[in-house]
């Protein structure tokens, strides 16, 4: 009786499969390539206004310099970079979703509308490959999968660029990033990166790919780690980036 559950179960999936649901509010979508609903996609931040010139968050309309504080006050290893949407409630979801709720599709379906939203971004006519930033052993354990490689990967197969995951490893299981301070942020991920195959990518323009931007701490340190392996320049994508880093 069992074995027979399971078959009725099983040709159910596949006769009449589920309809996707909006990845922010849970509503049923029409197309099942859609990340969320009409009704969401009204209310996702995406960054239209102005951006700071070198990472890409968004900046108050208001303001004189054309480059925000976190750039100000930092070193970037990376030339530039660019992000979808500014980090909110709505995006904040969906984000949980490719880190913690095991929505592997949606990640990739995530890699794909960055392709759409970036096909004339000038640098990215530079880029020789891209890089996913890197999970720790750990983590991808417990996850599975490493959700920056997925994006980065529905990226990939868009726009037929050259996608290495074994060119920076992630070495060290650091601690999470959220809730350190910007000093804290930078002792965590020290030493954390190292790179592999570094003959592939000297003199090489490289793009990385992950989900959120925070204060850049990663991003850096892994542009930093390219750099001191020869590599020619560093750019990034994320989709989402917090305009508030404070």
């Amino acid at each position: 009786m069992r074995e027979n559950n399971v078959i009725k179960e099983v040709m159910n999936k596949i006769l009449f499969p589920r309809n996707p649901k909006c990845s922010v509010c849970n509503r049923i979508l029409i197309h099942k390539d859609d990340i969320y609903c009409s009704k969401c996609d009204d209310k996702m931040e995406w960054i239209h206004s102005r951006r700071c010139d070198i990472c890409g968050r968004a900046m108050d309309s208001d303001g004189y310099s054309n480059i925000c504080e976190n750039c100000e006050k930092d070193e970037n290893y990376f030339t530039a970079g660019y992000s979808l949407w500014s980090y909110d409630k709505y995006s904040k979801r969906i984000i949980k979703k490719i880190k913690y709720g095991g929505y592997e599709r949606l990640a990739m379906n995530l890699g794909e509308v960055l392709y759409k939203n970036t096909i004339n971004l000038d640098f990215l006519s530079e880029v020789d490959m891209v890089i996913p930033t890197p999970s720790d052993k750990i983590r991808f354990i417990k996850r599975g999968y490493n959700q920056a490689y997925l994006i980065a990967k529905g990226f990939c197969d868009k726009r037929t660029l050259p996608l290495r995951e074994d060119i920076v490893i992630k070495e060290i299981a650091t601690k999470d990033q959220i809730g350190l301070s910007e000093k804290e942020r930078k002792a965590n991920l020290k030493g954390a990166f190292s790179v592999k195959n570094d003959n592939d990518i000297k003199g090489k323009t490289i793009l990385i790919v992950d989900d959120v931007l925070t204060t850049s701490a990663t991003i850096n340190e892994i542009s930093k780690v390219l750099l001191e392996h020869n590599a020619n320049k560093i750019y990034f994508l994320t989709i989402t980036s917090k305009k508030n880093i404070n």
